[in-house]
């Protein structure tokens, strides 16, 4: 998705401030007269920021609707009314460790196979601990590539083992999942190949998706 930028023009008068208003022998407002004056500038704002050289991406599945190890299945609507409360603070972790952060949540998409994530898996400095280099090295080469997720879950009373909602905390890269099926895939280094598009992305007539910190309706001919 392309980078978002909106200008707002404007205008805000100022009191007291003394600025010239033309050249040399021009008056200017001073403090003492107390005038008003009006000053014309631009607000920027960006809804989505350009990663880092050597940001990884991933695409993949949180989560899927299958039964996980623990005999349990998460339900397609548990994320409903959750998502966007994440995706204002959407971390990514590596091992459910809050000392341990990876990178950030760009896309949540509930579809038909599961929970369908982007991820974006920031470069560590060279002086960072070595737990940072090590992660992002397995994950480039594919050793890390399961997803798994920790929150508040609410099960289902009398109706078998299945979640019906889930408050989600944070979303980790993990070495061994509870559901097996929650992989993913590196699908970009940003810096050192074009951005790949969203290869798993689901197909519907409409869907919302949750990109940062809003949601968008996302319309796809049939």
């Amino acid at each position: 998705m392309a980078d978002e930028i909106f200008l707002m023009h404007r205008r805000v008068a100022v009191r007291g401030v003394g600025v010239p208003t033309g050249g040399a022998n021009s008056d200017a407002v001073t403090p003492d007269e107390g005038q008003r004056f009006q000053i014309d500038f631009d607000i920027k704002s960006v809804t989505e920021s350009q990663p880092k050289s050597g940001t990884l991406v991933l695409e993949g599945y949180a989560n899927t609707w299958e039964e996980d190890r623990d005999g349990e299945t998460v339900v397609k609507e548990a994320f409903d009314h959750t998502i966007k409360d994440f995706m204002t603070n959407p971390i990514l972790l590596l091992n459910h460790k809050k000392e341990q952060v990876l990178g950030g949540i760009t896309h949540l998409v509930p579809d038909t196979t599961g929970l369908w994530t982007r991820a974006e898996v920031d470069k560590p400095p060279e002086k960072a601990e070595g737990w940072a280099h090590k992660a992002y090295a397995d994950i480039k080469n594919g050793r890390l590539k399961t997803f798994s997720m920790s929150g508040l879950f609410h099960r289902s009373k009398g109706i078998g083992d299945k979640i019906r909602r889930v408050d989600l905390y944070e979303i980790s890269v993990v070495t061994v999942p509870s559901n097996k099926t929650s992989l993913f895939r590196v699908v970009a280094e940003k810096g050192f190949a074009a951005e790949a598009p969203f290869r798993n992305r689901p197909m519907a007539s409409e869907k919302v998706v949750f990109v940062m910190h809003k949601a968008v309706v996302v319309r796809v001919d049939d």
